[in-house]
């Protein structure tokens, strides 16, 4: 009939629906391993995934893959008798590539980060790239000049490689100079690591995560670097380093959610999009006063 959406009607209806109060809300599954209350990352992830759905009128409902007695074919026949049709998967966290089996034509469905290998979901994850970037740039403003990056395999694997490509491309120095200042490790090697150590000299040295600060800290005076965590929270005030912000990354995946319920794209992205949510960097007095 000659029907153009208007973006302002859109707008306005949608500030309607969010100030009215519904008796129905639909349920958002979020599909997990199970963690524990000290796992802060999957913590606050849910938490800010739990705040903005009640804000948009959904119930959000855990449901827990490792499960005895789950499957994926029992799963599915679950969120369909519940007639659950959007979907969170949440990343594994001792895995880098994971596979679920589901039948996506009855799911809007996205995922956190990208340990979800398969299928190719919409998903939002932290930029790892930029957050090395903006990791670089603080360090060297602080008078850094010799830098180190210590990762695992399996972390270097779940940021898609973008820490360690970020780090090469980020700097100056020849090739097998910067390859030399990459300290990556499958299984923690004390002795591999001080080799490492002694041969680089580095003057700051960037860890992935907070675990990692507990194996370097022990050699942080005899060997006069400071240490710089990619991954920080408020939980870890002791640590300078990037801040990625778990509570909006989790509010963003039910806004993509939401929007493909809204829109009824359901099934597997022809397309698959991803929403990169950048850090912000944290000081601590360790750090600046070293």
């Amino acid at each position: 009939m000659g029907y153009e959406p208007d973006p302002r009607i859109t707008s306005v209806m949608g500030a309607l629906v969010r100030r009215s109060q519904p008796t129905y809300r639909e349920t958002l599954a979020y599909l997990v391993h199970p963690f524990t209350p000290d796992n802060v990352f999957m913590t606050r992830l849910y938490q800010g995934a739990l705040k903005r759905a009640k804000e948009l009128g959904y119930h959000l409902e855990i449901f827990w893959f490792k499960e005895k007695g789950m499957t994926f074919s029992r799963l599915e026949r679950i969120l369909r008798s519940r007639n659950i049709r959007g979907l969170i998967i949440c990343p594994t966290i001792m895995q880098a590539h994971a596979h679920i089996r589901l039948n996506w034509n009855h799911f809007a469905a996205v995922t956190v980060g990208s340990s979800l290998w398969k299928p190719r979901l919409n998903r939002v994850q932290h930029h790892h790239y930029m957050g090395m970037i903006l990791a670089l740039r603080k360090v060297r403003h602080y008078g850094g000049k010799r830098i180190g990056l210590v990762i695992s395999s399996l972390t270097n694997a779940r940021a898609q490689g973008g820490y360690i490509a970020s780090f090469h491309a980020n700097q100056t120095g020849s090739t097998e100079e910067l390859l030399n200042r990459v300290y990556s490790y499958t299984n923690w090697d004390e002795s591999r690591f001080l080799a490492w150590l002694k041969r680089t000299k580095p003057d700051v040295i960037i860890c992935a995560h907070a675990g990692e600060i507990l194996h370097l800290r022990a050699y942080s005076n005899q060997y006069r670097f400071r240490m710089v965590c990619l991954d920080v929270v408020a939980e870890t005030p002791e640590y300078a380093g990037i801040d990625q912000h778990y509570e909006v990354i989790g509010s963003h995946t039910i806004d993509l959610v939401s929007s493909e319920l809204q829109h009824r794209e359901f099934g597997l992205p022809e397309h698959p999009k991803t929403l990169m949510i950048e850090g912000s960097w944290r000081d601590s007095e360790s750090f600046l006063g070293a």
